[in-house]
């Protein structure tokens, strides 16, 4: 499953590459060019479908994840992340092919270069620019590789962002031809990152004791989870890695606790079983709550602990039952 997704990445980006370097270079008269753009449309197209299918398939395996989990609040903020990144990938897609549909072949090229540089062009371009940003800004915790603006070749990424200046290098000379291959590599482009992400999330991992994503790992364990009426319960809660030096807090049942090393002791004795329970059981279950919070790179992140424990009664205690 690896591999097989690293090659077709490997072959959108390849194929997509090849495929806009020969359509924009192409010099032939408009009824080839309008030939050529139908069967390079049609290609790129599958290009997006594969993009878009996978990362359904991984919002699908995310969603499944999250609920053997349990649905921990971790997971669901995981999956509310992934649906919001969703939004706005659709919304930008939306946006450049309405922008496809105003330049059909056949556009006049003054009018196509009016339309890209003006005040219009530089909305799109800076559409793009806030998309980019806002990735790289909402998912920091994920330890993604920085996300480059598309700048002046349709290959090259780069840091550097002047919407001026790309319009300028891409719409002075633009034909309907070119407009069309800039905004579809583009949008394969946006759906590609937004795969990245996908897959960072689909990555995390969650379970009801433990969870981490690349940077972050947080642990609960415990001496034993069976005690009997008026015993003490001891557990640790415990953040490790970088987030360890960054002064986490920790909550337990409502209340702050000390902290050293991204380490926190959870001590307390067992409540008596409410008289309310029939005698003939002879165990409850009960649940402590903890939070972890944590700054990084400028964001809180909190994440939720609801750790279960069995209540014996005295009389039915034995020592077995404790191990």
């Amino acid at each position: 499953m690896f591999l097989k997704k690293v090659l077709m990445r490997i072959t959108n980006k390849l194929l997509t590459s090849l495929i806009l370097f020969w359509l924009v270079g192409c010099t032939a008269p408009e009824t080839d060019l309008r030939q050529k753009l139908k069967t390079t449309s049609d290609v790129l197209k599958n290009v997006i479908t594969n993009t878009e299918r996978e990362n359904k398939r991984v919002m699908n395996a995310l969603q499944l994840k999250v609920k053997h989990a349990g649905n921990p609040r971790y997971g669901l903020q995981l999956i509310s992340r992934a649906k919001l990144l969703q939004t706005k990938t659709s919304r930008l897609c939306d946006s450049l092919d309405y922008w496809r549909s105003l330049v059909p072949v056949g556009t006049p090229d003054t009018q196509v270069r009016m339309l890209f540089l003006g005040d219009e062009g530089k909305n799109l371009m800076n559409n793009l620019k806030s998309y980019i940003d806002w990735l790289n800004a909402e998912f920091t915790d994920l330890e993604l590789s920085h996300l480059a603006y598309f700048t002046k070749t349709m290959t090259l990424y780069t840091y550097k962002y002047e919407p001026d200046e790309l319009l300028l290098f891409h719409f002075t000379n633009a034909t309907a031809v070119t407009a069309n291959a800039w905004l579809t590599q583009l949008q394969i482009g946006i759906l590609q990152y937004a795969q990245i992400v996908m897959t960072k999330l689909e990555g995390a991992r969650i379970d009801s004791n433990h969870f981490s994503i690349p940077r972050f790992t947080i642990g609960v364990t415990d001496n034993s989870p069976v005690i009997k009426v008026g015993e003490t319960y001891r557990a640790g809660l415990c953040i490790a890695n970088v987030v360890s030096r960054a002064s986490p807090k920790m909550i337990f049942n409502g209340s702050p606790v000390a902290v050293s090393s991204g380490k926190a002791h959870i001590v307390f004795k067992a409540r008596t079983i409410p008289s309310s329970v029939p005698t003939h059981i002879n165990k409850v279950t009960r649940y402590w709550k903890g939070s972890i919070t944590f700054k990084s790179k400028g964001r809180d992140t909190t994440l939720y602990i609801k750790k279960p424990y069995t209540v014996l009664r005295k009389s039915v205690y034995k020592p077995q039952n404790h191990k």
